[in-house]
């Protein structure tokens, strides 16, 4: 297991060792661990399947839309906070690269960035903390008019569950039901705060790229600033490696956060390659009209890279954007109605 010595995210990676999401240290087994906790949330999943598929064959009449929303949900944040955690290396080693500034130097208004991102890390954990206590007792309040529908009804809905649930068994009776119910609780904390957990550190991560690349944009307005050809041609070198380390180190390991993250925080992507395009601009901003030949070749080299956007590919289904998010989300929702419509 890779070690963590990354000084950024250290609100988010302190949550997500919490929700064992990241590792106590580097003798960690993450992946046992995780696995472990899992295991421990599959009551969670399992019940709401069981429920499904029980009112769906006894054509009970009971309201799915909620259980299907729920079920979803949970299967997809579940396989979000998978890849997450088989991914753990690279992430370490792109966080890592993000707070490294002794090649390089630092971006301005890092600190500051960073302690805001650090806020808004903490502000969205507080959110789904309060968020899921809020639904979970909402369910408390709402027994006596569950109960009430399923004498009307005739049916056997477990009352009281945070979200629908079926056992092959009678769990109707304390302490059993109790249990299944705080079961039901740390499924829903580990896997909807987890996948929150997870997306806002997709969005930070974005943020600090944006961050580098204005750092580059700032660099390549100055490069042409000293009239000395040497100076000139070690700055330009200087922001080419710069653009090279920004490309090829962080695309990839980044491909494996913005995978898990991409749902939620797709506008942060979006951002990430509209800033990527600005390179040009802040070079062509540049006094490159005065700087000698050799110089204007290499600054060209630089220019051919930058004009092509920095492209995610969110494999089978397009390229990253907010535009496919948004495309995405029209098609589930056309499916989630035809269904609706067929139950």
């Amino acid at each position: 297991m890779a070690k963590d010595s990354s000084p950024v995210l250290q609100e988010s990676i302190e949550i997500m060792k919490y929700l064992q999401l990241w590792p106590q240290n580097e003798h960690t087994n993450l992946r046992r661990r995780f696995c472990f906790v899992i295991l421990l949330c599959s009551p969670l999943t399992l019940g709401l399947a069981a429920h499904l598929i029980v009112c769906i064959k006894d054509n009970l009449d009971v309201e799915l839309s909620a259980n299907i929303a729920v079920l979803s949900a949970v299967t997809g944040l579940t396989y979000m906070l998978i890849v997450f955690v088989w991914s753990q290396d690279k992430v370490v080693h792109l966080l890592a690269k993000l707070g490294t500034h002794e090649i390089f130097g630092t971006p301005d208004n890092f600190k500051k960035r960073s302690r805001r991102l650090d806020f808004y890390a903490k502000l969205y954990s507080y959110y789904c903390y309060f968020g899921i206590v809020i639904y979970s007792l909402l369910q408390i309040i709402e027994m006596p008019e569950c109960r009430k529908i399923n004498e009307e009804k005739g049916l056997s809905e477990i009352c009281g569950m945070i979200v629908p649930f079926w056992a092959p068994f009678d769990i109707d009776w304390f302490p059993l039901k109790q249990i299944f119910w705080f079961d039901q609780l740390l499924g829903i904390y580990i896997i909807i705060k987890g996948g929150a957990a997870v997306s806002i550190t997709t969005f930070e991560v974005a943020q600090y790229i944006c961050l580098k690349i204005k750092h580059l944009n700032s660099l390549l307005r100055q490069a042409f600033d000293d009239p000395h050809e040497e100076v000139i041609e070690k700055r330009l070198l200087h922001c080419i490696r710069y653009q090279q380390h920004i490309i090829r180190k962080k695309a990839s390991e980044l491909l494996s956060i913005l995978q898990a993250g991409f749902a939620a925080f797709s506008s942060a992507v979006t951002r990430v390659i509209s800033e990527s395009l600005t390179i040009p601009d802040a070079a062509l901003d540049s006094k490159w009209y005065e700087a000698p030949i050799k110089s204007q070749k290499m600054l060209l080299l630089l220019l051919v890279r930058s004009q092509k956007a920095f492209n995610l590919h969110a494999t089978p289904v397009g390229i990253m954007s907010f535009a496919l998010f948004v495309a995405l989300l029209k098609t589930s929702y056309s499916y989630f109605t035809l269904l609706h419509q067929s139950t």
